[in-house]
């Protein structure tokens, strides 16, 4: 369900807030602990098997370690989420100085494009062989 244009810079922001208070406050908490530790997944409690997102954000705190390799065993969608962390903070400064609409329009653009059979179907298998992979790691 698409956004309604006056809930989405407050919901990309909420989304930014969070996404950096997550880190923040897993950076606190594995300060004095080891990072291989299993995190916390729903999913994963519930089924016992790992989702397709198991380990991103020791991912994204090993990248911000500067151990990519590390990061990309855990999971390679934490350099999407880092990248993201970075990026869309910037983008969202930009628009609100500029007074531009410029992020709302690439989601919609994505959005249009999502919808493709070519770009779902090859995005939808990759997220199955990280799932694959995930469940394998841990076996």
């Amino acid at each position: 369900m698409p956004l309604k244009e006056n809930r989405f810079y407050p919901f990309a922001v909420l989304s930014v807030v969070t996404g950096y208070a997550w880190i923040i406050l897993n950076l606190t908490i594995n300060k004095h602990s080891d990072l291989s530790a299993p995190g916390l997944c729903i999913f994963k409690t519930v089924t016992g098997i790992p989702c397709p997102s198991c380990g991103s954000t020791r991912s994204v705190l090993s990248i911000v370690d500067g151990d990519f390799g590390q990061a990309m065993l855990y999971n390679p969608i934490g350099f999407i989420l880092a990248l993201m962390l970075v990026i869309l903070p910037l983008w969202l400064i930009f628009d609100i100085i500029t007074d531009k609409r410029s992020m709302r329009n690439f989601y919609n653009r994505a959005e249009f494009y999502l919808k493709k059979k070519a770009i779902v179907v090859p995005l939808i298998t990759i997220i199955l062989i990280i799932w694959i992979r995930n469940i394998l790691i841990s076996i």
